[in-house]
C-alpha cells in the first residue's frame, strides 16, 4: 500500500450512509456535551473541576439501527456478513478494540463476504493504531479495506492506516462544526478566517 493508494481511496469518498450515519453520530455527541454538568474531579488541584464525556453508547447504537441495511453494524452479537462493516469505537470501546472488533470480523467472522470495515472512533492514539497496521496490511493484501474515521462533535476526518509516509500534511476536516453550547450549527475550519 502507497501513499497514493490511500490518496485514491481517500478520493472515492464515503457512501451516502457512512456520511449520514457520522451526521447522527455528532448530533449525538452535542447532545451528550450539552447535557453534561461540570463534574468536580477529587484529583483537580485548581478546583475548576472537568467535564466527562458519560454518553450511553447503547443508545447510541440503538439509533444507528438503520445502518444495518446497509453493513454489519459492530460490535453486536449477530451480523449477517455483509460486503461492508461499521465499528462503532465510542466510549468504552478505544482504538485498539475497534482496530481488533475490525480484524476479527474481516479476517475471521465475516472473510468470505467482508471487503471493507469502517472503523468510527471518538480518540486516536497512535501506539494502538501501531500495533495493527501488520493486520490491515495482510487484509489489504486479501482485498479488505480498513478505513479509519476519526469523529468528534465539530467535524470528521479519515485517518489512512498502513502505507508509507512520504507527505506531509493535513487530513481534510469534514462535516460541519457543532455547538455544544446551544446544539447549533457552526462554521467549519475552512469556513472560519485567519
Amino acid at each position: 500500500m502507497t501513499v497514493g493508494d490511500v490518496l485514491r481511496a481517500m478520493e472515492e469518498g464515503h457512501p451516502e450512509y457512512i456520511a449520514t450515519m457520522l451526521d447522527q453520530v455528532q448530533d449525538w455527541m452535542v447532545a451528550v456535551l450539552s447535557s453534561q454538568e461540570i463534574v468536580p474531579n477529587e484529583d483537580d488541584f485548581t478546583g475548576l473541576g472537568e467535564r466527562r464525556f458519560q454518553g450511553d453508547p447503547e443508545n447510541l447504537m440503538g439509533q444507528l439501527e438503520w445502518v444495518s441495511a446497509y453493513a454489519d453494524l459492530l460490535p453486536a452479537p449477530a451480523h449477517k456478513k455483509r460486503s461492508e462493516a461499521v465499528v462503532i469505537a465510542i466510549g468504552p470501546i478505544d482504538v485498539d478494540e475497534g482496530l481488533r472488533i475490525a480484524v476479527d470480523h474481516a479476517a475471521l467472522f465475516a472473510r468470505d463476504a467482508c471487503k471493507r470495515v469502517w472503523v468510527v472512533c471518538d480518540n486516536w492514539i497512535v501506539g494502538d493504531a501501531l500495533r495493527y497496521l501488520q493486520h490491515v496490511t495482510v487484509l489489504y493484501e486479501m482485498g479488505i479495506h480498513v478505513r479509519f474515521l476519526l469523529v468528534t462533535p465539530w467535524g470528521w476526518t479519515e485517518i489512512p492506516l498502513g502505507g508509507t509516509v512520504r507527505e506531509k500534511g493535513y487530513f481534510p476536516w469534514r462535516g460541519e462544526g457543532r455547538s455544544p453550547q446551544n446544539h447549533s450549527r457552526g462554521t467549519t475550519g475552512e469556513d472560519a478566517g485567519s
